[in-house]
């Protein structure tokens, strides 16, 4: 009996360059240009500069945002926790999985390390981007419900699958990278206990994995045929298993591309709070906010356990990086602030007495009818002291599918982004970026 894992891999194989349309070829370019603008953007935070003590082999890839190459896997590794960091990373509105910080640093870093062509390096990130979005299609909340990262555990699935068509597996050669991927796949989501940074080391772990499973495959290094749809495979062990419609995975793999739904964050914190920050935005440009007595929102069920609860913690984050994860306090930085942008995850902020007060203010009620996580909304009702309601309602999440963001807007996040660095420092890079198809050798491209 012939798996999804092998049918999975038997289609990838078999897709040609002119599988890949041009509107993929535009969104997968896109996707790669705000990644590296958010890795840019993070290149001086702690945790970066921890992971630079630690990943400093030598090589030939580049490092965003700072002045050396390293070995693959460590660009690779550094690059997606930076790109992933400050959670401002594209993201899949059907199951939030981050795509870009995932596929582009390891398709970049394993690009220049092989002297790959700029065009065959974006259509594997095609290549990787779907396949990530299809297995969030199955997995939908499961993976979270199990207490997995989604990022973590598809991510590297796709990394293998985007690198081994970059190398040009042959089917068996694919497969068994796959197969190889799914004993690498790790990723717990404690960190929403403490705000700890291992959520950022997600993205750049299963990159770097995904390359390694790609390259032990080459060498005729074999994994399970059965590792995504196996009785102890990924779905059996992070998701639900027999639940699953694996037909899905395939179907209309190469001519209905997923990936052009991928989203790019108007805001830098979890997805799932956007359309409440869209609707906290509207509320304080109408109402004076020392006014509001009461903030009920409602949500879907599948947010609740990342970030609505414990519901005091919520309101009172311990530090920057969990009220990112937090929908109650960014609902007050957005009444605040009128923007939830990187600048205002400050611990001055977070330790704002009056912005702590307002978030103690935001309370949920689960919506049996909300559509996640096949689509986000969020909707606000404002309670005023004086006993006025207010009533907003965000449809969908800005930057997706219904209200994607434009090429002018693209390319002011990524300058914006890469201004954190230096004021020019993105001039060469979006060059490089824009022209990557073009590109006969990926190796020398500046980043």
């Amino acid at each position: 009996m012939v798996t999804y894992t092998q049918q999975l891999a038997s289609i990838i194989t078999s897709l040609k360059p002119n599988a890949f349309t041009p509107i993929s070829l535009m969104n997968a370019r896109d996707v790669m240009i705000d990644t590296v603008g958010c890795a840019v953007a993070a290149h001086d935070s702690d945790y970066v500069k921890s992971l630079n003590q630690v990943w400093n082999q030598v090589g030939f890839s580049s490092v965003w945002g700072h002045s050396k190459s390293l070995n693959l896997y460590d660009a690779a590794m550094i690059n997606g926790v930076a790109a992933h960091g400050e959670d401002f990373d594209s993201t899949y509105e059907s199951c939030p999985v981050h795509t870009g910080v995932v596929i582009v640093p390891a398709l970049l870093a394993l690009g220049q390390h092989i002297n790959a062509a700029g065009d065959h390096v974006l259509n594997s990130m095609i290549v990787g981007h779907e396949v990530m979005c299809r297995l969030g299609d199955l997995a939908g909340t499961s993976i979270h419900k199990r207490g997995f990262h989604p990022t973590a555990i598809l991510g590297t699935i796709s990394s293998a699958v985007a690198s081994g068509y970059l190398l040009r597996l042959n089917e068996r050669q694919l497969t068994h990278a796959i197969g190889i991927s799914g004993s690498m796949t790790s990723g717990i989501i404690e960190y929403l206990a403490d705000g700890s940074w291992t959520k950022r080391m997600h993205a750049g772990w299963a990159a770097q994995n995904g390359i390694r499973a790609a390259l032990m495959a080459q060498a005729n290094f074999t994994g399970p045929v059965s590792a995504i749809d196996g009785q102890h495979g990924i779905f059996n062990g992070f998701s639900s298993g027999s639940d699953q419609d694996y037909a899905s995975l395939i179907e209309s793999l190469g001519t209905d591309w997923k990936s052009d739904r991928i989203a790019l964050k108007t805001y830098a914190s979890g997805t799932m709070t956007h359309p409440f920050i869209d609707c906290a935005i509207t509320v304080a440009n109408k109402v004076d906010i020392k006014a509001i007595k009461s903030i009920k929102c409602e949500v879907g069920e599948g947010t609740v356990h990342r970030l609505w609860e414990p519901l005091e913690l919520k309101q009172t984050p311990p530090n920057s990086y969990s009220a990112k994860f937090s929908t109650p306090f960014c609902i007050a930085l957005a009444m605040n602030f009128k923007d939830v942008g990187l600048n205002v995850f400050s611990e001055a902020n977070i330790n704002n007495p009056s912005i702590i007060a307002l978030a103690k203010k935001v309370t949920y009620t689960v919506n049996p009818s909300d559509p996640y996580p096949k689509s986000y909304q969020g909707k606000i009702t404002v309670t005023l002291d004086d006993g006025t309601k207010v009533v907003e309602f965000q449809p969908h999440l800005k930057g997706g599918s219904s209200e994607p963001l434009s090429e002018e807007a693209i390319k002011l996040k990524f300058f914006n982004n890469c201004a954190m660095h230096s004021d020019n420092y993105g001039d060469q890079t979006w060059k490089s970026l824009i022209n990557l198809q073009t590109q006969e050798n990926i190796k020398d491209i500046t980043l």
